[in-house]
């Protein structure tokens, strides 16, 4: 049975990433009953202007970050080929925005008139507010100067000086800042984006059935399953803009190792479309897998080594596990409860087989709703929803199915629920207690 929230109509906006926690009432779970809240998204208002060059003349390089007033990424907006740009719908609240120029060979940009290159500033100390109280927000200009173009690229090749089918090269700075993976083309080649004068490390990533490296200055040092220190490797240092070439890896066939597979169902159904992902034993992501119609997945062959295996995006109301039947929630981003709860999958020379997960409603209570268009009256699918604890502290994320419903299970007592829609046209909202 469920029970619907006796204080519906009682919503408090939550315009964007802007919630006030401590003045909102948490939403509290009754006697073990599950909750149901039926959500309905109303219109709010937008952030624009232009991004233009160091000549104030409109560029279509470029894209604009919106970030929320705790400095939580948000958004990224493209502009229309001329320079022009709008956000997606906001609520009433405190932003801060930037233009990203780093792809094109520009300096990114932080309103109003601050250069924060790569975006790496603190974007609530350096940037100036941009508060929303009932109107659009217009004439947020930016001006994103050139800078000396500078590039790493090179090649992902097998032993024998192939192009390696697929793969990636993960660039971090010397602070440990990721600027993304930079895939390869059919030829192996991968290049970034134009970065500035400083010290950066290069790692391989997704590469298919072969061990990933570091960067050594050479062809590349064996990084098995990432479980090494790219900080501790040879350093790619950019000075003056010249660009840095020949940054080739060399990879390896795995010669020892497997694959992980199983089945996952409900204790009698199979079920398809769960999301099964892979983590080294440091806890860092590795790759992802979906199960098919019979319930199965199973990944590429691994290097030897120690995984962690956890289920994401199951059914609506399904319990989010690690293997071996280890349910999570909420503790299924904290590393230190991961490291020291979790059980490891082993890989020696040979598969693990039958790594399998039943799913099933968790103890505890649950909160489900749906997520409505106001206008049209239609449930909205895609929507992602998160849920916060008391004090404000990410608890876990879903996205609506596609009659717009969403659910959470498994909760304790005393949590509070805030909606964040990624759709265009919509503002989240809170809900009071409910004793």
């Amino acid at each position: 049975m469920f029970l619907n929230i006796p204080t519906a109509r009682q919503k408090y906006p939550c315009p964007g990433e802007a919630c006030d926690w401590e003045n909102r009432a948490p939403l509290l779970t009754v006697a073990g009953t599950p909750i149901v809240i039926d959500n309905t998204l109303e219109l709010g208002h937008t952030i624009s202007g232009v991004i233009k060059d160091e000549g104030d003349s409109p560029t279509g390089d470029g894209y604009v970050i919106i970030w929320d007033s705790t400095g939580y990424r948000m958004f990224n907006i493209d502009n229309d080929g001329s320079g022009n740009y709008e956000s997606p719908i906001l609520g009433d609240g405190t932003y801060y925005a930037a233009a990203w120029g780093e792809d094109w060979g520009r300096v990114t940009q932080l309103w109003e008139n601050e250069s924060c290159p790569s975006a790496l500033c603190d974007i609530t100390a350096v940037g100036t507010p941009i508060d929303i109280s009932g109107s659009n927000i217009t004439g947020i200009d930016f001006n994103i100067v050139a800078q000396m173009p500078a590039s790493i690229s090179g090649h992902i090749l097998d032993s024998g000086g192939n192009p390696n089918p697929g793969g990636a090269v993960q660039i971090l700075d010397a602070g440990g800042n990721g600027y993304g993976d930079f895939w390869v083309d059919e030829n192996g080649y991968f290049e970034t984006y134009p970065l500035a004068d400083g010290t950066y490390f290069a790692r391989t990533r997704h590469t298919w059935q072969t061990i990933d490296e570091v960067w050594d200055g050479i062809d590349g040092s064996h990084c098995p399953n990432l479980e090494c220190d790219i900080l501790a490797s040879t350093p790619i240092v950019i000075t003056g803009g010249i660009n840095i070439t020949d940054i080739d890896f060399w990879l390896d066939q795995i010669t020892s190792g497997g694959t992980i597979s199983g089945t996952i169902t409900d204790g009698v159904i199979p079920l398809s479309g769960v999301n099964v992902q892979i983590f080294n034993a440091n806890y860092e992501y590795l790759s992802d897998y979906f199960t098919d119609e019979s319930g199965l997945y199973q990944t590429e062959l691994m290097a030897d080594g120690n995984f962690f295996v956890r289920t994401w995006r199951e059914p609506l109301g399904m319990a989010r596990e690690f293997w071996d039947d280890i349910p999570c929630q909420p503790n299924c981003e904290n590393r230190d409860w991961v490291l020291a709860n979790a059980d490891l999958v082993p890989l020696n020379g040979g598969d693990a087989s039958g790594i399998n997960f039943v799913l099933a409603e968790p103890p505890g209570y649950a909160i489900s709703g749906r997520v409505t268009d106001q206008a049209a009256g239609h449930g909205m699918s895609g929507v992602y929803i998160i849920l916060f604890d008391a004090n404000g502290t990410w608890f876990a994320d879903t996205v609506t199915n596609m009659d717009g419903d969403y659910s959470f299970a498994g909760l304790s007592a005393d949590y509070q629920r805030r909606l964040h829609p990624l759709c265009r046209g919509c503002t989240g909202r809170i809900y009071p207690g409910v004793v």
